[in-house]
Protein backbone atom coordinates (compact mmCIF):
# COMPACT_ATOMS: atom_id res chain seq x y z
CA UNK A 1 0.00 0.00 0.00
CA UNK A 2 0.93 3.64 0.28
CA UNK A 3 1.54 6.37 -2.24
CA UNK A 4 3.19 5.41 -5.56
CA UNK A 5 5.27 8.59 -5.48
CA UNK A 6 7.45 10.38 -2.99
CA UNK A 7 10.33 9.40 -0.74
CA UNK A 8 8.65 6.31 0.71
CA UNK A 9 8.06 4.82 -2.74
CA UNK A 10 11.66 5.58 -3.77
CA UNK A 11 13.03 3.82 -0.68
CA UNK A 12 10.81 0.77 -1.28
CA UNK A 13 11.95 0.52 -4.92
CA UNK A 14 15.57 0.84 -3.82
CA UNK A 15 15.13 -1.90 -1.21
CA UNK A 16 13.47 -4.21 -3.77
CA UNK A 17 16.25 -3.65 -6.32
CA UNK A 18 18.89 -4.53 -3.69
CA UNK A 19 17.04 -7.76 -2.82
CA UNK A 20 16.05 -8.79 -6.37
CA UNK A 21 18.79 -7.60 -8.74
CA UNK A 22 22.38 -8.82 -9.29
CA UNK A 23 25.19 -7.03 -7.46
CA UNK A 24 28.20 -6.16 -9.62
CA UNK A 25 30.89 -6.04 -6.93
CA UNK A 26 33.36 -3.18 -7.33
CA UNK A 27 35.23 -3.38 -4.01
CA UNK A 28 35.20 -5.12 -0.63
CA UNK A 29 37.11 -3.06 1.92
CA UNK A 30 38.05 -3.59 5.57
CA UNK A 31 36.72 -1.36 8.34
CA UNK A 32 38.08 -0.78 11.83
CA UNK A 33 35.58 -3.31 13.24
CA UNK A 34 36.69 -6.99 13.09
CA UNK A 35 34.68 -8.97 10.54
CA UNK A 36 32.80 -5.93 9.20
CA UNK A 37 33.55 -4.92 5.61
CA UNK A 38 32.25 -2.30 3.18
CA UNK A 39 30.98 -3.79 -0.05
CA UNK A 40 30.60 -1.39 -2.99
CA UNK A 41 28.40 -2.74 -5.80
CA UNK A 42 26.60 -1.47 -8.88
CA UNK A 43 22.96 -2.57 -8.56
CA UNK A 44 20.80 -1.55 -11.49
CA UNK A 45 21.99 1.95 -12.39
CA UNK A 46 23.19 2.95 -8.93
CA UNK A 47 26.31 2.48 -6.82
CA UNK A 48 25.52 1.16 -3.33
CA UNK A 49 27.66 0.77 -0.21
CA UNK A 50 26.66 -2.22 1.96
CA UNK A 51 27.86 -3.50 5.31
CA UNK A 52 29.07 -7.08 4.95
CA UNK A 53 29.64 -9.32 7.97
CA UNK A 54 32.20 -12.05 7.24
CA UNK A 55 32.53 -14.79 9.90
CA UNK A 56 35.65 -16.78 10.77
CA UNK A 57 35.07 -20.24 9.24
CA UNK A 58 37.29 -23.23 10.06
CA UNK A 59 37.07 -27.02 10.16
CA UNK A 60 37.78 -29.44 13.00
CA UNK A 61 38.39 -33.15 12.32
CA UNK A 62 37.89 -35.14 15.52
CA UNK A 63 38.07 -38.86 16.22
CA UNK A 64 34.86 -39.06 18.26
CA UNK A 65 31.51 -37.49 17.29
CA UNK A 66 29.95 -34.61 19.15
CA UNK A 67 26.90 -35.53 21.16
CA UNK A 68 24.69 -32.86 19.60
CA UNK A 69 24.67 -30.13 16.96
CA UNK A 70 25.64 -26.64 18.17
CA UNK A 71 24.84 -23.10 17.12
CA UNK A 72 28.39 -22.38 15.94
CA UNK A 73 29.16 -25.69 14.18
CA UNK A 74 27.65 -28.37 11.94
CA UNK A 75 28.80 -31.75 10.62
CA UNK A 76 30.01 -31.62 7.00
CA UNK A 77 31.68 -33.78 4.35
CA UNK A 78 34.89 -32.44 2.80
CA UNK A 79 38.11 -33.75 1.29
CA UNK A 80 41.01 -32.87 3.58
CA UNK A 81 44.48 -31.72 2.46
CA UNK A 82 47.05 -34.45 1.68
CA UNK A 83 44.20 -37.02 1.67
CA UNK A 84 44.04 -37.05 5.48
CA UNK A 85 41.42 -39.40 6.84
CA UNK A 86 38.09 -37.81 7.68
CA UNK A 87 36.74 -38.97 11.04
CA UNK A 88 34.01 -36.60 12.21
CA UNK A 89 34.43 -33.26 10.47
CA UNK A 90 32.73 -30.13 11.78
CA UNK A 91 32.50 -26.68 10.20
CA UNK A 92 32.63 -23.79 12.67
CA UNK A 93 31.32 -20.32 11.81
CA UNK A 94 32.11 -17.72 14.47
CA UNK A 95 31.82 -13.91 14.41
CA UNK A 96 35.33 -12.53 13.89
CA UNK A 97 35.11 -10.23 16.92
CA UNK A 98 34.24 -13.19 19.17
CA UNK A 99 36.98 -15.30 17.56
CA UNK A 100 39.65 -12.69 18.26
CA UNK A 101 38.43 -12.13 21.82
CA UNK A 102 38.47 -15.84 22.73
CA UNK A 103 41.34 -17.06 20.53
CA UNK A 104 43.31 -18.53 23.48
CA UNK A 105 40.36 -20.56 24.81
CA UNK A 106 39.52 -21.76 21.28
CA UNK A 107 43.11 -22.89 20.68
CA UNK A 108 43.16 -24.70 24.03
CA UNK A 109 39.94 -26.57 23.14
CA UNK A 110 41.28 -27.47 19.69
CA UNK A 111 44.47 -29.00 21.09
CA UNK A 112 42.58 -31.85 22.81
CA UNK A 113 43.96 -35.38 22.13
CA UNK A 114 40.82 -36.55 20.25
CA UNK A 115 41.26 -33.86 17.55
CA UNK A 116 43.10 -35.01 14.42
CA UNK A 117 43.48 -31.56 12.88
CA UNK A 118 42.14 -28.03 12.47
CA UNK A 119 41.89 -26.49 9.00
CA UNK A 120 41.51 -23.05 7.39
CA UNK A 121 41.95 -20.90 10.50
CA UNK A 122 44.49 -18.78 8.56
CA UNK A 123 42.27 -18.06 5.54
CA UNK A 124 41.86 -14.24 5.30
CA UNK A 125 38.23 -13.12 5.58
CA UNK A 126 38.50 -11.04 2.41
CA UNK A 127 39.76 -14.07 0.45
CA UNK A 128 36.84 -16.15 1.73
CA UNK A 129 34.39 -13.47 0.59
CA UNK A 130 35.98 -13.23 -2.87
CA UNK A 131 35.89 -17.01 -3.33
CA UNK A 132 32.27 -17.25 -2.19
CA UNK A 133 30.87 -14.20 -4.03
CA UNK A 134 33.01 -13.79 -7.15
CA UNK A 135 32.37 -10.52 -8.98
CA UNK A 136 28.57 -10.90 -9.37
CA UNK A 137 26.26 -12.08 -6.60
CA UNK A 138 22.63 -11.90 -5.47
CA UNK A 139 20.73 -12.07 -2.22
CA UNK A 140 19.71 -15.66 -1.47
CA UNK A 141 16.08 -16.12 -2.56
CA UNK A 142 15.29 -18.21 0.53
CA UNK A 143 16.00 -15.33 2.89
CA UNK A 144 14.58 -12.43 0.86
CA UNK A 145 11.27 -12.81 2.70
CA UNK A 146 13.06 -12.76 6.06
CA UNK A 147 14.97 -9.60 5.09
CA UNK A 148 11.89 -7.74 3.81
CA UNK A 149 10.94 -4.88 6.11
CA UNK A 150 14.35 -4.56 7.79
CA UNK A 151 17.31 -2.38 6.84
CA UNK A 152 18.76 -3.42 3.50
CA UNK A 153 22.25 -2.00 3.90
CA UNK A 154 23.65 -4.77 6.13
CA UNK A 155 24.13 -8.40 5.10
CA UNK A 156 25.87 -11.53 6.34
CA UNK A 157 28.10 -13.43 3.91
CA UNK A 158 25.69 -16.37 3.98
CA UNK A 159 22.89 -14.09 2.70
CA UNK A 160 24.65 -13.74 -0.69
CA UNK A 161 25.29 -16.21 -3.52
CA UNK A 162 27.66 -16.10 -6.48
CA UNK A 163 26.18 -15.71 -9.96
CA UNK A 164 27.79 -16.78 -13.22
CA UNK A 165 28.93 -14.34 -15.91
CA UNK A 166 26.94 -16.55 -18.28
CA UNK A 167 23.81 -15.28 -16.46
CA UNK A 168 24.70 -11.62 -15.90
CA UNK A 169 27.13 -9.11 -17.35
CA UNK A 170 29.80 -7.43 -15.22
CA UNK A 171 30.56 -3.69 -15.42
CA UNK A 172 29.88 -3.20 -19.13
CA UNK A 173 31.80 -0.29 -20.73
CA UNK A 174 30.20 2.98 -19.67
CA UNK A 175 28.49 1.55 -16.58
CA UNK A 176 30.89 3.45 -14.27
CA UNK A 177 32.18 6.98 -14.79
CA UNK A 178 35.61 8.05 -13.64
CA UNK A 179 37.09 11.11 -12.00
CA UNK A 180 40.76 11.79 -11.31
CA UNK A 181 42.19 13.64 -8.30
CA UNK A 182 45.88 14.57 -8.51
CA UNK A 183 47.89 15.99 -5.60
CA UNK A 184 51.55 17.01 -5.46
CA UNK A 185 53.31 19.04 -2.79
CA UNK A 186 56.82 20.37 -2.34
CA UNK A 187 57.65 22.34 0.79
CA UNK A 188 55.05 25.07 1.30
CA UNK A 189 53.66 24.71 -2.24
CA UNK A 190 51.10 22.23 -3.53
CA UNK A 191 49.14 21.47 -6.67
CA UNK A 192 45.70 19.85 -6.86
CA UNK A 193 43.89 18.79 -10.02
CA UNK A 194 40.33 17.44 -10.16
CA UNK A 195 39.45 16.08 -13.61
CA UNK A 196 35.93 15.12 -14.71
CA UNK A 197 36.33 13.48 -18.16
CA UNK A 198 32.58 13.01 -18.74
CA UNK A 199 32.17 16.81 -18.52
CA UNK A 200 35.50 17.51 -20.25
CA UNK A 201 36.59 19.91 -17.55
CA UNK A 202 39.21 20.13 -14.84
CA UNK A 203 39.76 22.37 -11.83
CA UNK A 204 43.37 23.14 -10.92
CA UNK A 205 44.24 24.60 -7.50
CA UNK A 206 47.65 26.05 -6.61
CA UNK A 207 48.63 26.42 -2.96
CA UNK A 208 51.32 29.05 -2.49
CA UNK A 209 52.16 31.81 -0.06
CA UNK A 210 51.60 34.27 -2.94
CA UNK A 211 48.26 34.02 -4.72
CA UNK A 212 49.51 34.27 -8.29
CA UNK A 213 48.68 32.08 -11.29
CA UNK A 214 51.89 31.25 -13.14
CA UNK A 215 50.52 28.18 -14.92
CA UNK A 216 51.06 27.78 -18.70
CA UNK A 217 48.09 27.49 -21.08
CA UNK A 218 46.76 24.11 -19.89
CA UNK A 219 44.41 23.60 -22.86
CA UNK A 220 47.36 23.73 -25.26
CA UNK A 221 49.51 21.60 -22.95
CA UNK A 222 46.75 18.98 -22.65
CA UNK A 223 46.20 18.82 -26.42
CA UNK A 224 49.95 18.43 -27.06
CA UNK A 225 50.33 15.65 -24.48
CA UNK A 226 47.24 13.81 -25.75
CA UNK A 227 48.39 14.02 -29.38
CA UNK A 228 51.79 12.62 -28.41
CA UNK A 229 50.20 9.71 -26.56
CA UNK A 230 47.92 8.91 -29.50
CA UNK A 231 51.00 7.79 -31.42
CA UNK A 232 51.73 5.16 -28.71
CA UNK A 233 48.26 3.92 -27.77
CA UNK A 234 44.59 3.89 -28.85
CA UNK A 235 41.83 6.47 -28.49
CA UNK A 236 39.84 4.26 -26.07
CA UNK A 237 42.60 4.40 -23.43
CA UNK A 238 42.76 8.19 -23.37
CA UNK A 239 40.41 10.78 -21.84
CA UNK A 240 38.37 12.86 -24.31
CA UNK A 241 39.98 15.80 -26.09
CA UNK A 242 39.36 19.54 -25.54
CA UNK A 243 39.11 19.89 -21.78
CA UNK A 244 38.20 23.20 -20.15
CA UNK A 245 40.58 24.19 -17.36
CA UNK A 246 39.74 26.43 -14.41
CA UNK A 247 42.85 27.53 -12.48
CA UNK A 248 42.78 29.08 -8.99
CA UNK A 249 45.64 30.13 -6.72
CA UNK A 250 45.10 30.13 -2.95
CA UNK A 251 47.26 30.64 0.12
CA UNK A 252 44.93 28.63 2.39
CA UNK A 253 44.59 24.84 2.14
CA UNK A 254 41.12 25.01 3.75
CA UNK A 255 39.84 27.19 0.89
CA UNK A 256 41.03 24.57 -1.63
CA UNK A 257 39.47 21.77 0.41
CA UNK A 258 36.11 23.58 0.49
CA UNK A 259 36.26 24.22 -3.27
CA UNK A 260 36.96 20.56 -4.06
CA UNK A 261 34.14 19.46 -1.75
CA UNK A 262 31.72 21.84 -3.50
CA UNK A 263 32.62 20.40 -6.92
CA UNK A 264 32.12 16.81 -5.68
CA UNK A 265 28.84 17.72 -3.95
CA UNK A 266 27.47 19.39 -7.09
CA UNK A 267 28.48 16.34 -9.14
CA UNK A 268 26.71 14.03 -6.69
CA UNK A 269 23.53 16.14 -6.63
CA UNK A 270 23.37 16.04 -10.43
CA UNK A 271 23.02 12.21 -10.10
CA UNK A 272 25.36 11.36 -12.96
CA UNK A 273 25.48 7.67 -12.03
CA UNK A 274 28.06 5.34 -10.46
CA UNK A 275 31.47 7.03 -10.34
CA UNK A 276 34.96 6.00 -9.21
CA UNK A 277 37.61 8.51 -8.16
CA UNK A 278 41.22 7.61 -8.99
CA UNK A 279 43.60 9.32 -6.56
CA UNK A 280 47.29 9.94 -7.25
Amino acid sequence: GGSATGLGSFLRRTARSILDMPWQVVQIAETSHPGLYKLWAVIGNDLHCMKLNIPRVFYVNQKVPKQEEGVAFKKVNRMLPRSNMVYFLYEYSVPEEMYQKHINEINADLSAPDIEGVYETQVPLLFRALVQLGCVCMVNKHIVRDLAGRETDSFDLEHLEMRSLAQFSYLEPGSIRHMYLYHHNQGQKALFGLFIPSQRKASIFILDTVRSNQMPNLSNLYTAERTALLEKTTEELLPPEKHTFEVRAENDIKAISRAVQRILLNYKEERRGPTLIAVQ
